[in-house]
């Protein structure tokens, strides 16, 4: 029984043209301590009544994706983040499966990042890869219900099965 919600395992990203076919699928590796951070962004409206009294109206709210290659991101890793960047600056239409353990949870998201940066590790051609690389998305339409899924309560893909001879 797993003793969390919504996925353990690395973001994927579809990658849409303009006629709504999935042209690539980008995995990227987990992230660093931080990992993959979800942020909920409430838009709500407040109104102060003339008995002093405050009503509060949820009409929903967006999600920001946080991928935080800081400390680390192999080269694999780190050319897959570009190839995704390359799409990003041709105007493909994003999708993330924040986990690709629970597949049903996906969003159309927009790139928010206004610059990013690449750093090498210590050890100059011995180096094991890069760091200083952020990565932030945000969906693109407004959210009304929360997706937090119970992995126990998901159908087992075939590929977590082992077989013993």
């Amino acid at each position: 029984m797993a003793e969390y919600i919504t996925g353990y395992s690395k973001p994927r990203f579809l990658i849409i043209n303009s006629s709504g076919l999935i042209i690539d699928t980008i995995d990227l590796n987990l992230c660093g301590t931080d990992g993959l951070t979800e942020n909920y962004e409430f838009y709500l409206a407040k109104h102060n009544l003339l008995n002093y009294s405050e009503v509060t109206y949820f009409y929903g709210y967006h999600i920001n994706f946080n991928l935080s290659y800081s400390e680390y991101s192999n080269k694999t890793n780190s050319l897959a983040i570009s190839k995704l960047i390359n799409h990003i600056l041709n105007n493909y239409k994003l999708i993330i499966v924040p986990r690709i353990d629970i597949l049903n949870r996906y969003y159309n998201v927009n790139y928010t990042g206004d610059s990013i940066t690449l750093n090498i590790l210590n050890n100059g051609a011995n180096s094991i890869g890069n760091k200083s690389i952020e990565l932030n998305f945000r969906t693109s339409e407004l959210q009304t219900q929360m997706k937090w899924l119970n992995p126990d309560d998901l159908t087992i893909t075939i590929d977590d099965f082992v077989v013993a001879a």
